[in-house]
């Protein structure tokens, strides 16, 4: 009977061990799913108020500190560095297929930016995500991993 008694005790630890690592790892995935999410919607936010900026006509200075000041929860340094993580575009109001770089023009001492009436105007932010637990999870399995993923957000708008 006493046999019986402890390996039943030796069955309940081996099911309770593999049911707690199933459960830590959906509950760590749930974690990092959600921070993933959240900078989604930051960088989603910032590339919508850096669109309504540039179709409003704003420098593309203006643009950018807004873009800056709108991702404020996000490490903003790597949103523009490299360059290639914050891009203003527009197009020509006649050819909407085809992107140009967006740049400035000044009138009367002001700066505005030079998408003509009509346009559209194209803000495309990236943003490296770094994983929480992602680095150390591939460690301990052996294996080598990136421990950051790109998150890309892009708002059209025309500019008036």
């Amino acid at each position: 009977m006493k046999k019986q008694l402890s390996d039943a005790r030796g069955a309940t630890m081996v099911e309770f061990a593999i049911a707690a690592s199933l459960l830590f790892t959906l509950l760590f995935a749930i974690c990092e799913f959600s921070l993933l999410m959240k900078d989604y919607m930051v960088l989603t936010y910032a590339a919508r108020e850096g669109a309504r900026m540039a179709a409003l006509g704003a420098s593309t200075t203006a643009i950018q500190n807004k873009i800056l000041s709108s991702a404020t929860s996000l490490n903003t340094y790597n949103m523009v560095n490299p360059s290639s993580n914050l891009v203003m575009q527009c197009t020509d109001a006649m050819d909407t297929a085809s992107y140009v770089t967006l740049t400035n023009t000044t009138i009367s001492s002001t700066t505005y930016n030079a998408a003509p009436s009509g346009a559209h105007v194209r803000i495309q932010l990236t943003y490296p995500h770094t994983w929480v637990l992602g680095a150390w999870i591939a460690s301990m399995l052996g294996t080598s991993s990136s421990s950051t993923i790109n998150v890309g957000a892009t708002m059209i708008e025309n500019r008036e």
